[in-house]
């Protein structure tokens, strides 16, 4: 999985450059790759991996770095978060197989002494029995262990108690149920489900939301005919909860901001039936982009993109 690991790599250090969509990252990297579907999903595994738990990996490297003044190269720093999430989370990566591999990554840095530094901390995590950094009081423990935000623990902690705030803390990581919404405006509601189930899409209807799906074992949804047909696109259940809670009518003009890459504005767009305005705006140029791309997909000619200054 040598040309999976330096996919990610690059995939990883172009978006800590740039701050580009992670999913669209991802999958446009994957798209133009030669890998194998298993060192795709390798890939994948890795590089959200390593988003979901860059808080505890930085936190691991500030901890065991011999030199706490060392400021890392981008490709160093991310090499090492790397090779600790394969370390902590990745039981089918070998040990030695997480550290040699992070090694020859490191060796062709400009650095000569990357892949010395790589090697030696890696070994010294192992050594230490793979223990994780203590935070200075209870709320920074858990910013370590559930990879998130101090502040953010602090939060739940005081509005909800220390019990609840574990338990959401415990339910933030791990691969998240995929949900979509089917757009309804061209196509009947039944009609898509047959066309899932035909091509051999598992999914479960949500009681809480009439035309939300959850998505199980899908792979790569944007490959199914029904995704390509505009059928549905893929949103978090809380997102489509927020366009509910809306509530736009048919010929409603509706303004949203920060719309990219789109969601809201799509089912806005669906709910509305697709009459009336949908103004969607965002900082960039390339982000409103995708809006209009997404809205032609999914024929809704009542979205109008453009950026705002």
């Amino acid at each position: 999985m040598g040309n999976a690991r330096k996919t990610v790599l690059r995939l990883l250090t172009r978006l800590e450059n740039s701050g580009s969509y992670s999913n669209i990252l991802l999958d446009e990297g994957l798209e133009r790759s030669d890998l194998s579907p298993q060192d795709k999903k390798f890939a994948a595994a890795l590089f959200y991996g390593v988003l979901e738990r860059q808080i505890t990996l930085d936190n691991i490297i500030r901890e065991y770095s011999r030199n706490p003044k060392n400021k890392l190269g981008t490709e160093v720093r991310v090499i090492l978060r790397m090779g600790l999430y394969q370390l902590l989370y990745m039981d089918s990566v070998p040990d030695n197989a997480a550290v040699d591999e992070s090694v020859k990554l490191a060796k062709k840095n400009r650095n000569p002494a990357a892949s010395g530094f790589v090697n030696a901390m890696l070994r010294e995590f192992i050594r230490s029995d793979k223990k994780l950094p203590k935070g200075r009081n209870a709320t920074e423990e858990l910013s370590i262990e559930y990879s998130a935000p101090v502040w953010l623990t602090e939060k739940w902690t005081r509005e909800y108690g220390k019990d609840i705030c574990l338990e959401m803390l415990k339910t933030s990581v791990g691969q998240a149920p995929v949900t979509a919404r089917v757009n309804t405006v061209f196509h009947s509601l039944e009609s898509t489900l047959d066309m899932l189930a035909e091509e051999g899409i598992t999914f479960e209807r949500l009681s809480v939301l009439p035309d939300c799906i959850r998505i199980c074992g899908a792979g790569a949804v944007e490959h199914t005919k029904a995704y390509k047909e505009g059928r549905i696109h893929v949103q978090d259940l809380s997102s489509q909860l927020c366009c509910a809670a809306l509530d736009p009518k048919e010929n409603d003009t509706v303004l949203d901001l920060c719309a990219a890459p789109g969601g809201k504005t799509f089912t806005i767009a669906e709910r509305m039936n697709n009459k009336g305005r949908v103004l969607a705006f965002d900082l960039h140029r390339n982000r409103a982009g995708l809006i209009e791309s997404g809205a032609k997909r999914l024929g809704l000619d009542c979205i109008r993109a453009g950026v705002n200054n």
